[in-house]
């Protein structure tokens, strides 16, 4: 007859021999008493006649066992019907017991959202396992209940040198009388994702010591888990919040029938040593939630803590926030006034995307920025403009059409969850507005007054000025030959010696480069200064510099010069300026220029038609001049 057929019948006599009357009837366990009442029977030997000897004199009396010849031993741990207060519980008290009569650790095995189950450390011995198994099941109120058909409470071991429980040998209270988290009520809404997620981070950290990560579903839903996926020897913590976005009322709410708010392992043990402890935090919104600054200022100002530096003495209190950060709560609603709506229909993707332009920039402070897919100006993809490595946004809105003429979101296809909240400029002044320098977005901000010059140069200005620009890549030398026949180049004379003159290799190495009038790499801007050409009607020696550095760079790429022309570029300095552009925002120039490209593609002419493959060859040879230039230099 196997151990667990034996088990049920052999119940009470095993409880009352090894827990007192008083604990055996109980119907709620503290893992401090399940110890003080397990030491009481070991010190009275109760156990029965045909087991072995106490675990305080196993180690004097019997030899241990050999492996081929293990000694069954039983442990009763619990009476039938024994309650916790959560999982955690009563994974503690189980653990706690087994090390003050056996001299083992117990290690939760499975964990279910109704019945979880503790087993002894010795469980993957080489020789067969210990098949010690305690079992637990969650009732309607929420308690845990020990199911005795369901325990096997003989050990395939000896016991080892009685251990006290970790809680009981240090100062800090017992894990058991510490608070259990404050997670925000059931019928709790919130704003966004975001002050969700912060909101569990702040109960996480300060009744567990550990924090918490958002991910986004899409179509409306995140989920929060927790921070402490994997522990040694123990399970993965099953910790899920879902998080569902109500479209109508536009918030953000719990949905509890398909989340778990228990953890299957306790406080922190730095938490225990000192309450004042708080671990690590990576994550920008769970740093705004803690009060804690930025990472890139903290990392500067405090090293990496050990556990033993960080047991030792109780940590600093953490340095106070910028002032941008400590008026975050205070700052504006963080859902913006405006957003497309489900059913809300469309003319363009331009209408969409002005949409939420209209709606992000006054409210957070930050831009979005359109993406069309192929030359159809009808269906593709509108991104945050905060989508730089290491801070990518995942935020996008799909659009997609409906019929000619008419776009719709497709919100089951789109992210709509920022991993960052407003500007820090616009909470401490809600005045404050991004440069934009986008005319149709200006336009639909009401911002009719051009954008000032020094934002379109600051990046120029704080450039030091070198006295020679880099020469262009070695093709350039190929510049003397003749261009194509379809362009008209000038005779050299002095009425075209001007500024937007063509202009041969050694000149542009002569003198400094002018001001580059494409926009700087803001992080809340678009790339692109505007959606309409600046000038209608390129002038000619400009279109012929541009068209023979295009063939310099690669004769296939000699039609893009009047798109070039029309992106705010007029010299061929600005053209070398584009190989000191940083990759993203070099990337983000080739996007724009793409757009400009196709939206002018029904209307060019045969000589002046521009390919997919064109386009990637312009991107592909500028980055390797701009290798080429970064070896040389």
């Amino acid at each position: 007859m196997s151990a667990g057929d034996t088990a049920p019948a052999a119940t009470t006599n095993d409880v009352e021999q090894v827990l007192p009357a008083k604990l055996v009837k109980t119907e709620e366990l503290d893992a401090r008493d399940v110890v003080a009442a397990l030491r009481q029977s070991v010190d009275s030997a109760a156990i029965e006649p045909t087991q072995a000897p106490a675990p305080e004199t196993a180690t004097t009396a019997a030899p241990s066992p050999s492996p081929s010849t293990s000694t069954a031993r039983r442990t009763v741990l619990f009476a039938d019907a024994a309650s916790f207060p959560s999982n955690e519980r009563f994974f503690q008290a189980v653990s706690d017991a087994l090390l003050a009569q056996y001299g083992v650790r117990a290690v939760p095995s499975k964990r279910k959202e109704t019945k979880v189950s503790a087993r002894c450390a010795r469980k993957q011995d080489e020789h067969g396992g210990c098949p010690f198994r305690a079992c637990a099941v969650k009732k309607g109120d929420g308690q845990w209940v020990v199911r005795l058909p369901w325990c096997t409470w003989e050990h395939s071991h000896g016991p080892g040198p009685p251990q006290a429980a970790t809680a009981s040998t240090s100062s800090a209270p017992p894990a058991s009388k510490l608070p259990a988290p404050v997670y925000p009520a059931r019928d709790a809404t919130f704003a966004t994702a975001i002050a969700a997620y912060q909101a569990y981070v702040r109960a996480l950290v300060r009744a567990l010591g550990v924090s918490a990560v958002l991910k986004d579903n899409g179509g409306g839903s995140a989920r929060i888990l927790c921070n402490r996926k994997k522990i040694p020897q123990q399970a993965r913590c099953g910790f899920n919040v879902l998080l569902r976005l109500d479209e109508a009322l536009n918030e953000w709410s719990v949905d509890h029938s398909a989340s778990n708010h228990e953890h299957n392992h306790g406080p922190h043990p730095q938490l225990l040593a000192c309450p004042a402890w708080i671990p690590r935090i990576m994550d920008v919104n769970a740093r705004e939630a803690m009060g804690l600054p930025p990472l890139s200022a903290a990392t500067a100002q405090t090293a990496p803590r050990s556990p033993a530096s960080a047991t030792a003495s109780p940590p600093a209190t953490p340095a106070p926030a910028p002032p941008a950060r400590a008026v975050a709560p205070k700052g504006p609603a963080r859902v913006p006034a405006g957003l497309p709506g489900r059913g809300d229909v469309f003319s363009s993707l331009d209408a969409v995307w002005l949409a939420y332009v209209k709606a992000y920039v006054p409210s957070w402070g930050i831009g979005v920025f359109k993406l069309q897919s192929g030359a159809s100006s009808q269906r593709g993809q509108i991104r945050c403009n905060r989508n730089a490595k290491p801070y990518l946004c995942p935020w996008t809105a799909v659009v997609e059409m409906l019929s000619p003429g008419r776009v719709t979101v497709a919100f089951a296809r789109s992210k709509l969850v920022h991993n960052h909240g407003p500007h820090p400029n616009i909470l401490a002044d809600p005045s404050w507005r991004p440069t934009v320098l986008n005319k149709d977005a200006r336009r639909a901000l009401g911002m009719d007054a051009p954008p000032p010059p020094a934002s379109q140069s600051s990046a120029t200005k704080k450039r030091p000025p070198s006295p020679d620009l880099p020469p262009p890549p070695i093709k350039k030398r190929r510049s003397a030959s003749p261009p194509p026949a379809s362009s008209s180049r000038p005779p050299p004379s002095n009425q075209h010696a001007a500024p937007n003159g063509p202009r041969s290799s050694s000149s542009l190495r002569e003198h400094p480069p002018s001001p580059f009038p494409s926009p700087s790499p803001a992080p809340n801007a678009p790339l692109a200064p505007s959606a309409t050409p600046t000038s209608a009607r390129p002038s000619s020696p400009a279109l012929a510099s541009f068209r023979a550095f295009l063939h310099a760079l690669h004769p296939s790429t000699t039609p893009l010069a009047p798109h070039l022309l029309s992106a705010s570029l007029s010299t061929p300095e600005d053209l070398a300026a584009l190989l000191l552009l940083s990759p993203p925002v070099f990337n983000r120039f080739v996007e724009e220029l793409s757009a400009r490209v196709d939206a002018a593609g029904r209307s060019a002419s045969p000589g002046e038609a521009v390919s997919l493959v064109q386009m990637k060859l312009f991107a592909v040879k500028m980055r390797e001049a701009r290798a080429g230039l970064a070896k040389t230099g």
